[in-house]
């Protein structure tokens, strides 16, 4: 290129802090404005969108949607300067919001991903519910081999990408992604070659596109209990607050305890003086709703057998088909009637 005596160039390196191109092309002087690149320590002319805050907020939104196991997905991060400075930023937002980062689930191609990463970490006793990745081409990629292996998005894993191509628009589902001005930042990289300016770089707008892609974190931990989620992905695609207190019925708010959805409420008044049966020892949930049992007994059908007195009663033989309860499948009552009675005899919810 410095042989054929070019005017400037407009170019992107893997990483501009260590690349051995660019301080070439700056001794033959030749003019270069950079693309995308973020350098950190070189004073190097560029134009691009703030990668660490684009990603920051773009986790920050998956936050605000309950998610609390989120990844990010990149290929050699070592590679590309973009992709440490929108890590950093996927750090930024988990530890602000009291989080520990996951390390980084990194693919051998910028562009194609390898799904055999994820299922360890979709089976796991906190799943993970949703993914960010580097760019949209990997986004692609993983929503396509996610569909392969049977993993639903977003209901069983939201994803979001970064770039904000076209392409993503008009997937099914479309893909959430943050988007960088692709025509501006072009349109910047060439008025900042012609202008000759001295150096710097310019920082351009970016935005939050949302798509079908993403859910409300609790479609996942419904598909984990093999539960259809009741919302539609209009609604799910929502900005929506995490709540401080989830109403939740009987075993179904236990199970949350243990899957990462719920965390420990800050010792709300009176919590002590709660029995602690009707508590979660860490916190997590509290019993709302208490009550005993009875057995109401028609002596006029029992045919001559004795009163029952006991659970244990019902399940002799001179009972059966005259004993009636109400179907836990349609009836709350009828559920937590089935719930203590399994946890009284010793079975599982």
């Amino acid at each position: 290129m410095l042989r054929q005596r070019l005017a400037g160039l407009v170019l992107t390196v893997a990483d501009a802090d260590r690349s051995a191109v660019l301080p070439t092309l700056a001794a033959a002087h030749m003019p270069f404005v950079l693309a995308h690149n973020v350098p950190q320590d070189a004073a190097w002319q560029g134009v691009c969108v703030d990668n660490r805050r684009a990603m920051a907020e773009a986790t920050a939104h998956l936050l605000a949607l309950g998610h609390r196991h989120i990844g990010m997905v990149a290929g050699p991060v070592l590679q590309s300067d973009r992709a440490q400075q929108r890590f950093l930023g996927y750090c930024d937002a988990m530890q602000q919001a009291g989080l520990k980062p996951a390390p980084l689930i990194e693919m051998p191609s910028h562009t194609r991903s390898d799904f055999n990463l994820l299922p360890p970490r979709l089976r796991r006793a906190s799943p993970l519910t949703a993914v960010i990745c580097n760019n949209n081409l990997l986004a692609i990629s993983l929503m396509g081999a996610a569909a392969r292996a049977g993993v639903q998005v977003p209901t069983q894993l939201s994803v979001m990408g970064f770039d904000g191509i076209e392409t993503g628009e008009h997937l099914s589902p479309s893909l959430a992604s943050v988007v960088q001005p692709g025509d501006l930042l072009g349109a910047c990289a060439i008025d900042m070659l012609l202008q000759r300016s001295s150096g710097g770089l310019r920082m351009l707008a970016h935005h939050l596109r949302l798509g079908e892609s993403i859910a409300f974190a609790s479609a996942a931990l419904l598909a984990a209990c093999g539960m259809a989620s009741p919302f539609a992905h209009e609604a799910e695609t929502a900005i929506c607050s995490v709540a401080d207190v989830v109403y939740y019925g009987v075993s179904f708010g236990i199970q949350t305890a243990g899957t990462g959805v719920t965390t420990a409420y800050n010792k709300p008044a009176h919590r002590d003086d709660i029995p602690a049966g009707m508590k979660d020892p860490d916190g997590k949930w509290v019993a709302l709703h208490s009550g005993t049992m009875g057995f109401t007994v028609n002596v006029d059908e029992l045919g001559g057998a004795p009163v029952p007195k006991a659970w244990d009663d019902l399940l002799k033989p001179k009972y059966k088909g005259i004993v009636g309860y109400l179907d836990p499948a349609s009836a709350f009552v009828g559920y937590v009637a089935a719930v203590a009675v399994n946890q009284a005899k010793g079975s599982s919810m």
